[in-house]
């Protein structure tokens, strides 16, 4: 296998594992901790997509640049200068962020949430200490992209692994027995945060190539890669509004607790983008290596083929959610009034997440060629009409309200975004993306998939729907893993 093949597989691992940590831990969480306490735990996760958005672009430009010179085969020098000029740039935000997280908590507990059981005082402690740990893990997200960009995925998803499960499921019998407060688990989340963030330093370190001197500052560095990282950082902050309105829209018009139901289901849905973003973090470092090289050749058809595998892994997977939205949530929680009342929420989330799962290889691919300017006016675009929409659907028909919007949204780039992207970037290759590698493999999960579902009802009689539904759901899957492998081989061979 190559190093490509390994660093997939290797995110694959990563991303499934830590979205099986949300799957099976986060009920707990609801049952041991309660409503309210739970709803701070999501805003916390929210809170913490926004700070990774606001790094200045500094993890994509240092995967981006590692990925270009390959430091390992020309100059170690220039890895280490490179790092540490973005490292300059980077760690005073850092700082920054540290001394602003107490005001940062206490103006979101004041001011945006809406709690019933909870005094205001505890939610603005809650909410700080949390606030404080986002600060203290922040830094590690750079030093995974440079791990990225050096193509060590595998050392990066040990890392995500190891401090994934001590955050999620060492922090249960830490509640259980000792205190099930929010403040236990804030405090906890604190000590995970700054352990990550110095093994992910110590680790990206360890792998650079060692240099002649110690690494310096170096100004033309900083600015050449001023408008990429700009770039990204416009990006990454409207990318968040956009991913994130539904749930900042919903903490202000929904009380606390159905909040974190709300949450709960986005939760669910969202681990669907654990399996493209593996794909994305494996193939963005192999695409700017030949955009650099100049070998199109071999770019264009390295495109095609993983967009191709990515969308016959997406639409399988978003297939079964759908098919089996009611019983995965009544799996999942236990609770099958919960199931049966955010059913609706779930299958929409699902598929916006599905069609935002198939854009991103060709977002890989503007940012391989530096190309940012898209993305960024596509999404100030959508800003425009999304965030009011969002708000008057919210208020009027509650979380289905503010789940219409994901799918729309997608929907947009997917039709919009690809046209638009192919007049610049790989011109000619637009109606293969549309009709080769994604309309025809997704059509070929979605059958595969519902013809297998035929027999659910009566597995289900059989043996219950405990056990029909993992079972069905993994013979689709193999099936559509198996099918799909015969099918390459046979045309390879033809």
């Amino acid at each position: 296998m190559t190093k490509l093949h390994h660093n997939i597989i290797a995110n694959l691992v990563g991303q499934v594992w830590t979205a099986l940590l949300g799957v099976l831990f986060m009920p707990v969480y609801l049952r041991v901790m309660g409503g309210e306490a739970y709803g701070l735990v999501g805003v916390y996760i929210s809170l913490q997509a926004l700070w990774y958005t606001l790094d200045a672009g500094m993890a994509t430009t240092l995967n981006r640049e590692l990925a270009r010179h390959d430091p390992v085969e020309t100059s170690a020098q220039s890895a280490r200068d490179t790092v540490r000029t973005l490292e300059c740039l980077f760690l005073p935000l850092c700082v920054l962020t540290l001394m602003a997280a107490p005001i940062i908590g206490h103006l979101i507990s004041t001011y945006w949430l809406k709690p019933v059981n909870m005094s205001q005082s505890e939610v603005s402690y809650a909410i700080s200490i949390l606030a404080l740990a986002i600060a203290l893990q922040w830094p590690s997200s750079f030093y995974a992209g440079g791990l990225a960009g050096l193509e060590r995925q595998i050392s990066q998803n040990i890392i995500q692994i190891v401090f994934s499960s001590l955050r999620w499921i060492v922090v249960i019998p830490l509640l259980i027995f000792t205190d099930s407060s929010i403040e236990t688990f804030a405090w906890w989340q604190v000590l995970i945060a700054a352990l990550q963030t110095l093994a992910a330093r110590a680790i990206f370190f360890y792998k650079l190539p060692i240099p002649v001197r110690h690494a310096r500052f170096q100004r033309s560095i900083a600015f050449s890669i001023r408008h990429f990282a700009l770039g990204m950082l416009g990006i990454a902050c409207v990318s968040f509004v956009l991913a994130q309105t539904d749930r900042i829209v919903l903490a202000r018009i929904l009380p606390l607790d159905a909040f974190g139901h709300y949450f709960l289901v986005a939760t669910a849905a969202g681990a669907l983008s654990r399996v493209f973003t593996p794909f994305f973090s494996a193939l963005y470092p192999r695409y700017s290596r030949l955009v650099v090289q100049g070998n199109i050749e071999d770019l264009i058809v390295l495109y095609h083929r993983s967009n191709r595998v990515l969308a016959v892994i997406v639409s399988a997977l978003a297939a079964i959610m759908v098919l089996y939205a009611e019983g995965i949530l009544k799996l999942w929680t236990g609770d099958g009034f919960f199931a049966a009342s955010n059913a609706q929420v779930f299958v929409l989330l699902v598929i916006g997440s599905a069609l935002n799962g198939i854009m991103n290889l060709p977002y890989a691919i503007q940012l391989a060629y530096g190309y940012t300017r898209l993305s960024l006016l596509l999404n100030v675009f959508s800003i425009i009409w999304l965030v009011p929409m969002i708000w008057y659907l919210a208020d009027r028909y509650g979380a289905l309200g503010a789940a219409c919007a994901w799918p729309l949204l997608n929907l947009t780039y997917v039709s919009l975004g690809i046209f638009l992207m192919h007049r610049k970037i790989l011109k000619g290759e637009m109606m293969k993306w549309y009709v080769a590698d994604i309309i025809l493999p997704s059509i070929f999960s979605v059958v595969v998939v519902c013809s297998i579902g035929m027999i659910f009802p009566l597995l289900a009689q059989l043996v219950g729907d405990l056990v029909a539904l993992p079972a069905i759901i993994f013979v689709s899957l193999l099936s559509v893993g198996c099918l799909y492998f015969l099918w390459l081989k046979w045309s390879t061979n033809s």
